[in-house]
């Protein structure tokens, strides 16, 4: 689940910046602003979706193969969610310290909406130095937990997920 984890997060982020960056030529304007504060979770929830069943059903399979005890599939998928977690804040982090623009722009459109006195410009510029993911990961992380959740559905006790068994009556 450690590898999965990692995947999952190493893929969250590269959608996340390619599609920034490809918003980003023009700067962000609230519509681009809106839709980033859902796309990251909303690939977490799909990518959650998709690679942690494969990887708990083919872990679950290879317990089965062992003989060993059965695999408690809720908290292999909850290492798992907090490995991507962790690793998406870590590699987030990482590439601010090379390039903060994605940031910088994000929080300079969220000072073009018309606030009620709420945010000062002081506010601002520190919401502008933290990395993307803080700035958007209280919803990330909320919608990739769901997706994962999800996923638990689609985790079988035998690892397998679509049986080929023949039922000809």
């Amino acid at each position: 689940m450690f590898i999965s984890g990692l995947l999952l997060a190493f893929l969250l982020l590269f959608f996340t910046y390619i599609t920034c960056c490809t918003l980003q030529d023009d700067g962000f304007n609230v519509m681009e602003m809106t839709i980033l504060t859902f796309l990251p979770g909303l690939y977490f929830f799909l990518l959650a979706l998709v690679i942690f069943p494969i990887s708990v059903n083919k872990l679950t399979r290879d317990f089965i193969a062992l003989n060993k005890k059965r695999l408690n599939r809720f908290i292999a998928l909850l290492f798992g969610l907090c490995t991507a977690i962790f690793f998406y804040f870590l590699f987030d982090h990482f590439l601010f310290y090379f390039d903060n623009s994605i940031s910088y722009d994000f929080a300079k459109a969220l000072s073009k909406i018309p606030s009620q006195g709420n945010l000062s410009r002081a506010d601002l510029i520190a919401f502008g130095n933290e990395p993307f993911c803080m700035q958007t990961g209280i919803i990330t992380v909320f919608l990739g937990t769901i997706g994962a959740s999800f996923s638990l559905l689609l985790m079988k006790k035998d690892g397998i997920l679509i049986s080929s068994t023949n039922n000809n009556l």
